[in-house]
């Protein structure tokens, strides 16, 4: 069930589609039983605006797109607890990006290959880039960090569409559901390249 935007609580009748996708609830509250699902800026019998519990509710937080601000809430507001949460998330996903360019950087195949033809037994090369089994697993663990950031992030941003379910505008929405995947679909693709940094060695 949806939580609350701070003191805002999203009536127990709301459809979840329609209100992630609308903003509004399918049925009607009590006292807006010929409004509901009408635009707060409807004029029909001039009430409206007057009867949307779910917008009317939200009012005080709403910057002057439409959208739900957050720092317009008191700290320990659950919205912004949450919306927070991921913003930090974001942050902590770029840092760990950073640390495997970083790192992938340190690569001297031209060295390693030098190392592998002077025959040192002691240690083993390969993959791509060619370099030391130590460096490839530096290089997995590297990358499975950045793959847990994408999927921890991923994981906060889909809760608080959960929770926060029609206190966004459709158009951010969606951009917020594009961010969600996209950030699955990088936590694979890390996962996939930490492991792929393995199998050179497997088996050898």
């Amino acid at each position: 069930m949806p939580r609350p935007v701070d003191d805002l609580v999203a009536p127990a009748t709301s459809d979840t589609k329609k209100r992630y996708t609308t903003g509004f609830p399918v049925q009607p509250l009590p006292g807006m039983a010929h409004y509901a699902g009408s635009s707060p800026g409807c004029s029909s019998h001039g009430a409206a605006k007057h009867n949307d519990y779910y917008r009317n509710r939200a009012a005080p937080y709403v910057d002057k797109d439409g959208v739900v601000d957050a720092t317009k809430m008191s700290r320990d507001a659950p919205f912004r607890t949450e919306y927070e949460n991921y913003k930090q998330l974001d942050d902590v996903v770029s840092d760990e990006v950073k640390n495997v360019k970083a790192y992938m950087a340190t690569a001297q195949p031209g060295k390693a290959k030098a190392l592998m033809r002077a025959g040192n037994a002691s240690v083993r090369y390969g993959g791509r880039p060619l370099e030391s089994e130590p460096w490839h697993r530096g290089a997995a663990d590297a990358k499975r960090r950045a793959a847990d950031a994408w999927r921890e992030v991923a994981d906060a941003r889909e809760k608080f569409r959960q929770d926060f379910i029609g206190h966004d505008t459709p158009q951010n929405a969606k951009g917020h559901n594009t961010r969600i995947k996209i950030s699955n679909s990088r936590a694979k693709e890390f996962s996939d390249a930490a492991q792929g940094h393995l199998n050179p060695f497997r088996g050898q």
